[in-house]
């Protein structure tokens, strides 16, 4: 989802990276998230709602974001 928002241009206020570093993103495009402490809070600064969708497949999960308007 973080690297989704950043990949449309979407203003990322909150983020916080893996303690390690991961192997499905390169270095820097990661985001943790721990309910309570750790938030991944991005802005939609666009003048159109956006969707959010997310889907697994048997080896990935793929995230879109799309505008609506």
């Amino acid at each position: 989802l973080y690297l989704a928002a950043k990949r449309a241009g979407l203003e990322v206020t909150e983020r916080h990276p893996h303690q390690l570093e991961v192997d499905y993103v390169g270095k820097d495009q990661d985001a943790a998230v721990d309910y309570g402490n750790l938030d991944l809070v991005f802005v939609n600064n666009t003048d159109a709602p956006i969707s959010v969708g997310a889907w697994l497949t048997e080896d990935d999960v793929i995230v879109s974001l799309t505008r609506n308007g």
